[in-house]
């Protein structure tokens, strides 16, 4: 590729890393003298627990441990990437989001590498790689459309189906993507290199670590693919594609097998796994999530098993595998969606490729490329709209995104002057941040990571409204091994002032500032 491709990616990466990262400084420019940015736009609970997980990492731990939930599971070889970010960010002199974004960028990066290769191995036209290549970093659906009439549409929620959203969501969808993308990668050159064997043992790894869900996808249409084109492929490219296949197994299989056993061991993480529940949208839902992009994979899909083109048999495969797996009976299908946008693009750029060459024109004057830019554009609207709700909310200063000054003085307080493991009574709302910025235990913080979350989220707000007599209150606070309770904003909007008169005449303070009291549980 020219100079001119190189600017091209360069202006890509660099308008990718500009729209996800942006949003971010605005927010920081947002705190003030009473409001502080917590740090995530995207499903900020979600981005605390991956927050927890460092810090755990900074405190020197290679082993997970839960910290939304009173109890204590087996210390366990999950997360690794989250933990490896913290050591990072401690060796470094970092503060974890420092180092969770600078991870986010560097995923931007490595992400549009890989599709570059696969695009490149796919494609012979410049101009058909760069459109992809545009398509595939920015583009949604058309869920936008239905939003206004109370819909709640796939592009606007599930980032890993999405390479835009995992951009800006998270650093560990967007690398995981990348190390599908390269393993998918089957160009003769890349196969030819030994040395790739080392590194598909590593992203095998790596992947199953990252998102085992896009290792369980990788390795079926890898092996898919094997079986499909052993027939017609040369004996080198049939002995490659077996051996990537089996270095890359190897490397996911012994941490699949381990993660498989531990969560049905260990008590608390047999919990915590089973109501780990995210279903699919419903078919149509889908559609739309997908749309317009999805009408034009289904031409290069038909047009690809018309012509029984090989190159093209990888996109087609992964889009089937994903769909499949993504609506068989079990709880965890959504996660199944990681990466789809991808191989979609590519059959959608195919059906381009194949009305050109039919119509023997050029793309400028083809009413298809017309369509195809249009297409295009539609896709890019669902992103533009994420995007202005998200500064709508930074403006706003939305309380799930911003942290009152006094809470972050109480939670310094709180970690530096209880023990590790204690557990902390707090809102819902509050018990999301505590394990991320003290690295504290909470009763109830996640609707995943804390077990029984549903039971103990009735739990503590009927704690704070003042609906159990004393006795129950006796026995809450001692069979969940409360050691304080938090009594802030976020409590108040909850409570009842009864109840913060019965704290204050029951418990001693161990902490007070203008907003937030500590109590000690101990009467």
């Amino acid at each position: 590729m020219d100079q001119k491709h190189n600017r091209f990616l360069l202006f890509i990466l660099l308008l990718l890393i500009f729209l996800t990262q942006f949003p971010y400084e605005y927010a920081d420019w947002h705190s003030n003298q009473f409001l502080m940015f917590g740090g995530f736009l995207f499903n900020p609970l979600d981005g605390n627990t991956y927050l927890s997980k460092m810090r755990q990492g900074w405190e020197g731990k290679w082993l997970f441990e839960l910290t939304y939930s009173p109890e204590k599971n087996q210390p366990a070889f999950l997360f690794v990437f989250y933990l490896f970010l913290g050591h990072t960010s401690k060796i470094l002199h970092l503060d974890l989001l420092t180092t969770y974004h600078l991870a986010r960028l560097l995923a931007c990066l490595v992400l549009l590498l890989a599709v570059k290769n696969f695009f490149q191995w796919l494609f012979d036209d410049r101009k058909i790689i760069e459109f992809a290549i545009f398509w595939t970093m920015f583009g949604a659906g058309l869920g936008w459309l239905v939003v206004p009439f109370g819909g709640f549409p796939p592009d606007f929620w599930i980032a890993e189906g999405y390479v835009f959203l995992s951009a800006f969501a998270n650093p560990h969808f967007p690398f995981a993507m990348a190390i599908m993308v390269w393993t998918l990668t089957l160009s003769q050159k890349e196969l030819e290199r030994p040395r790739n064997l080392w590194i598909a043992l590593f992203s095998g790894v790596a992947l199953a670590n990252l998102s085992p869900f896009a290792w369980i996808i990788t390795s079926i249409v890898l092996g898919s693919y094997f079986l499909l084109s052993y027939p017609r492929a040369d004996a080198l490219s049939q002995r490659m594609i077996f051996l990537k296949l089996m270095v890359f197994g190897l490397g996911g299989i012994p941490f699949l097998a381990y993660q498989f056993w531990i969560t049905r061991h260990d008590l608390v993480l047999f919990e915590w796994n089973r109501q780990n529940v995210t279903p699919s949208p419903n078919l149509g839902e889908l559609f739309i999530g997908y749309l317009p992009l999805a009408v034009w994979a289904i031409w290069g899909m038909v047009r690809g098993h018309r012509l029984n083109d090989t190159r093209y048999s990888i996109p087609t495969i992964w889009v089937i595998v994903s769909l499949i797996l993504v609506y068989l009976p079990s709880p965890l299908q959504r996660r199944f969606l990681i990466g789809l946008y991808i191989p979609l693009v590519a059959l959608a750029m195919f059906a381009f490729q194949g009305i050109e060459k039919s119509r023997k024109v050029q793309s400028k004057s083809n009413p298809f490329a017309l369509w195809l830019r249009l297409s295009l554009a539609l896709s890019l609207v669902s992103n533009l709209v994420i995007l202005l709700v998200t500064f709508q909310a930074i403006r706003q200063r939305d309380s799930t995104i911003f942290l009152y000054r006094e809470e972050v003085e109480a939670f310094r307080w709180l970690e530096g002057h209880l023990p590790k493991d204690s557990v902390v009574l707090a809102a819902p709302a509050s018990g999301s941040f505590i394990p991320a910025w003290t690295g504290l235990r909470v009763v109830y913080g996640h609707p995943f990571e804390s077990i029984y979350a549903t039971e103990r989220k009735n739990l503590v707000e009927k704690f704070y409204r003042g609906q159990m007599s004393q006795q129950e209150l006796k026995t809450f606070l001692a069979d969940y091994s409360v050691d304080v309770i938090l009594w802030g904003i976020r409590e108040r909007d909850i409570s009842t002032v009864e109840m913060q008169d019965y704290l204050e005449n029951t418990y001693p303070i161990g902490y007070y500032n203008v907003q937030v009291t500590v109590y000690r549980a101990i009467p």
